[in-house]
């Protein structure tokens, strides 16, 4: 008896199996189509899409801040153009992708959600119109 359930279980699954692989199959292949029309920016910034309204930005902090240095993250109020997560999730996401560089209260460095730059001393090194820039403190 415990054959036949064992055996008649596994016809099951292998009937199944067979029978949901053709659609499985074409998922997988227009999953792995629709990646491979990413952009390198896409698919390194990845999840930050939903995130960061600006790629530019994220790129243009690497860029600028060194290695070494560290910086601090401030958010002011949403606008048009940020997704719901923005405000949110912008320290978290810009922390993960700048590492090893850290953030830090007081740092040299400002990255600048729409934030209020005149609390920050020191030059504005890159903006966009998504209200986002990079602020590099002096004194």
């Amino acid at each position: 008896m415990s054959r036949s359930a064992v055996l008649a279980c596994v016809a099951v699954a292998t009937v199944a199996v067979i029978g949901r692989y053709p659609e499985a199959l074409s998922e997988l292949t227009d999953t792995a189509r629709a990646n491979a029309l990413l952009s390198f920016a896409d698919r390194e910034i990845a999840g930050g899409n939903a995130v960061i309204p600006d790629q530019q930005a994220m790129y243009e902090a690497r860029a600028r801040i060194p290695v070494d240095a560290s910086y601090e993250v401030a958010v002011g109020v949403p606008v048009k153009g940020w997704s719901s997560l923005t405000a949110d999730y912008a320290r978290g996401y810009t922390t993960y992708f700048l590492l090893p560089r850290r953030p830090v209260v007081g740092a040299p460095w400002v990255i600048c959600f729409n934030c209020d730059r005149k609390r920050y001393r020191g030059d504005v090194v890159w903006k966009d119109v998504e209200g986002v820039s990079i602020i590099r403190r002096s004194g």
